[in-house]
């Protein structure tokens, strides 16, 4: 069944910034295709929210991987679903 959903601010700003990241440094296809896949992967966890596994390292948080570098973090309240943070899997890149 699909629940609501929010995402929290932090989350929003990673994806800008691993957005502009791919599109200056490969290309814009690269990084619009990077959209496409964590748009797939909202949709998965939105229709099915236990498909992550619980994160080791934070307490009531599911994490699913989006990419082989990126990492996405969400928890369930209630009927909803808030995207917390997409973190990177390598060492912290997209900070600036």
């Amino acid at each position: 069944m699909a629940q609501r959903f929010i995402v929290k601010k932090r989350f929003q700003n990673r994806v800008q910034k691993v957005f502009t990241y791919l599109s200056e440094e490969w290309n814009i296809e690269v990084a619009s295709d990077f959209l496409s896949k964590l748009d797939v992967k909202m949709n998965a966890v939105v229709r099915n929210p236990a498909i992550g596994s619980m994160a080791h390292t934070y307490n009531n948080l599911r994490s699913l991987s989006v990419t082989k570098h990126n990492r996405l973090f969400y928890r369930i309240e209630r009927e909803v679903i808030v995207f917390v943070m997409l973190s990177d899997t390598r060492k912290r890149r997209y900070r600036r």
